[in-house]
C-alpha cells in the first residue's frame, strides 16, 4: 500500500533535485574559476554566485523536507537530511552531496528502483574522487607543482585539479538527472519490507 505521504516526498525531493540541477553548473564555473582562471568580470561573477546560492538553498530546503518525510519508510534518511546541512558549508559540501547521493542509493534499495540507486551513486562517487586528489596534490608538492604527460602537455597541479573537478561535477550533473529519473519512476507498493503502521502525513510546501 502506497501513502500520500511517500508520494509528497517524491515529489519534494525531485523538485528539490531539478532545483540543484539548475544550480550545479553555476557552482561548477565559480568553483573550476578558481582552478583555471576565466575572464569573468567581478559584476557577472557576483550574479553567478547569488543565482547559485539561490537556487540551492531551494534545492536544499526541499530535499530535507523530503527525505524527513521518508523517514518511518526508509532507514537512515538522517544521512540525507545531515547531508542537506553539511552541503551549505563551503569546506563540507563535498561530504554533504556524499551523503545526499548515498540517501538516494537507499531509496531505490528501499523500493526497488535500480535507477535511483545508479543515480544515488554517481551523485557521490565524482566528491570522493576530488577529496582522493586534493589529498594526493597535497601529497605530491602542492598545487603549482607540475606534471608532463609524455612530454607532449604540462599541467600543474592546480590545472589538472580544475579539470576533474569539471568532470566531477559533471557526472554528479548527471547522477542527479537520474535520479530525477528514477524518483518518477517509483512504486511504493515494490517497497522491499512493510509499511509503517500509523504514518504522519502532514503536508509539506
Amino acid at each position: 500500500m502506497a501513502y500520500p505521504q511517500e508520494f509528497e516526498a517524491f515529489r519534494l525531493l525531485r523538485n528539490g533535485i531539478v532545483f540543484a540541477i539548475l544550480a550545479y553548473p553555476l557552482a561548477g564555473i565559480s568553483i573550476i574559476n578558481i582552478f583555471v582562471p576565466f575572464q569573468f568580470s567581478i559584476f557577472y561573477g557576483i550574479i553567478i554566485t547569488v543565482l547559485g546560492a539561490i537556487l540551492s538553498i531551494l534545492a536544499l530546503i526541499r530535499m530535507y523536507r523530503g527525505f524527513s518525510l521518508l523517514q518511518p519508510y526508509v532507514n537512515n534518511m538522517n544521512l540525507g537530511k545531515i547531508g542537506v546541512i553539511l552541503a551549505v558549508i563551503p569546506i563540507l559540501n563535498f561530504v554533504g552531496t556524499i551523503l545526499i547521493g548515498v540517501s538516494l542509493y537507499l531509496i531505490g534499495e528501499k523500493y526497488n528502483n535500480g535507477t535511483l540507486k545508479i543515480g544515488g551513486i554517481m551523485a557521490a562517487i565524482p566528491f570522493v574522487l576530488i577529496m582522493s586528489e586534493g589529498l594526493i596534490i597535497s601529497s605530491m608538492g602542492g598545487p603549482v607543482s607540475t606534471l608532463s604527460f609524455f612530454g607532449l602537455i604540462t599541467l600543474s597541479y592546480l590545472e589538472i585539479g580544475g579539470i576533474m573537478a569539471e568532470i566531477a561535477f559533471s557526472l554528479t550533473l548527471i547522477g542527479l538527472i537520474i535520479s530525477y529519473l528514477g524518483l518518477g519512476s517509483i512504486n511504493p507498493s515494490l517497497s522491499q519490507t512493510p509499511q509503517p503502521q500509523n504514518p504522519t502525513s502532514k503536508p509539506h510546501v
